[in-house]
């Protein structure tokens, strides 16, 4: 909390609790009432001090100043927010004068998470995490060993010489492999048809029965190769070269290398850690290819008890019983993985995973092409679920700030003492 809003919260609730003897005047007055104001900050407790003058019934009287101390209490019910994150070839396209979404999204979500936790090093009333998805999901580093599979980042006898002249074997996870050099692991769908919906949830008991990691090679071939450059360009040269596409080669014809539509930006637990949610942020780059599923899934998983018990890392603080909202921000076309009635299908069924566990889902719609089927879902399912839905034109970068600054209000209970 600003000067600014605690003198807003003190003009608009405090002149309702003054003392009889002063309150007529500083309803007819407020503007001249005098704050004190305690400590700012995230404390629960805000100490204000308010005086004003009060003019005399005749002008034999002198004026006099009367003051009153008051606690405001602020209470704010405790939160976990998971953002989905498009993080697609088109959000680097050249938009709203010239601007690209891509550039301004780093700064937005550090302001995001600092609006909700401040400049706490462990937030002790609202949590948050990431999921960034391009054509697949980041896992990151800290997930390899407890969700991919043993045999998928296994390197093949056929692609030892090419990891042995990059000084690495055996796993294609090893920090001098092209996903060990980014502290990323892509992993490949587990749910890829419509009638596997009701596994969204399934918690895998080991790494056997984890996620497949994504790696291209020539038994599964680059889908569009030498992205690199490219995604480098689109995103204005800022993409430090660690955390772009990565090929590793060998005279024999063979190769290994990352996925192109796979965020640089890995998922980030749902967590009180602000140092490492801000850093997180600034991982932000626009990659390739747009599946909108992933992000859905990922981030029912990220909120699930299951998984929380099992899988993420600890939060740093535990809340108390938290409300729980999920914030989705896509381009709506999806062109990977589960499309146009498929996605409706997903989102339905998220949808119904959301109203069963009372998860609130908030859209900004950034609309580059979606259909008006898909809209009207999407808009159905923020209305049934207690969210909100703000639908933002491709081009308008003032809208979306202003809709991700709006998502980011702590919202406060206020009582006087």
């Amino acid at each position: 909390m600003d000067e600014d809003e605690a003198q807003y919260l003190a003009r608009t609730f405090v002149v309702y609790n003054l003392p009889i003897g002063i309150r007529s005047d500083a309803l007819k007055n407020r503007g001249d009432l005098s704050l004190t104001i305690g400590d700012l900050g995230y404390e629960e407790n805000l100490f204000l001090k308010i005086e004003q003058e009060t003019q005399p019934i005749t002008t034999v009287l002198p004026a006099f100043t009367s003051s009153v101390e008051k606690r405001l209490i602020r209470q704010i019910e405790p939160m976990e927010t998971v953002l989905v994150l498009d993080a697609s070839r088109s959000m680097s396209d050249k938009i709203g004068g010239g601007l690209k979404p891509s550039v301004l999204m780093p700064t937005i979500l550090d302001d995001f998470v600092e609006s909700l936790t401040g400049e706490q090093i462990v937030a002790e009333d609202h949590h948050i995490g990431f999921v960034p998805y391009s054509g697949y999901v980041n896992i990151g580093e800290a997930y390899q060993d407890r969700l991919i599979t043993p045999s998928s980042r296994t390197i093949p006898p056929s692609l030892a010489a090419v990891a042995a002249q990059y000084g690495y074997a055996n796993d294609f996870l090893n920090p001098l492999g092209v996903e060990g050099q980014r502290d990323g692991a892509c992993v490949k769908r587990k749910i890829d048809n419509t009638s596997m919906l009701n596994q969204i949830l399934d918690l895998p008991a080991n790494a056997n029965q984890g996620f497949d990691l994504l790696v291209y090679h020539p038994d599964e071939p680059l889908s569009e190769p030498d992205l690199k450059d490219e995604i480098n360009r689109a995103n204005s040269g800022r993409v430090p070269t660690h955390l772009l596409p990565i090929t590793q080669t060998h005279s024999n014809g063979s190769y290994i290398g990352t996925a192109g539509a796979c965020p640089s930006m890995a998922l980030h637990e749902v967590s009180g850690q602000t140092v490492s949610l801000r850093e997180r942020t600034r991982q932000y780059y626009a990659t390739h290819t747009t599946g909108g599923d992933q992000g859905l899934i990922w981030a029912l998983r990220l909120l699930d008890n299951s998984w929380k018990n099992s899988v993420w890392r600890d939060p740093g603080f535990d809340l108390t019983d938290p409300k729980q909202r999920i914030v989705l921000f896509t381009d709506g076309r999806n062109n990977v993985g589960l499309e146009d009635d498929a996605f409706i299908q997903l989102l339905q069924h998220s949808c119904s995973i959301m109203v069963a566990n009372e998860i609130k889902l908030d859209v900004i719609l950034f609309d580059q092409g979606i259909s008006a089927e898909e809209r009207q879902q999407y808009e159905q399912c923020s209305q049934i679920t207690g969210g909100r839905y703000h639908y933002v034109l491709g081009d308008d970068l003032g809208a979306l700030q202003l809709f991700f600054a709006r998502m980011s209000i702590r919202q406060y209970k206020i009582r006087f003492i």
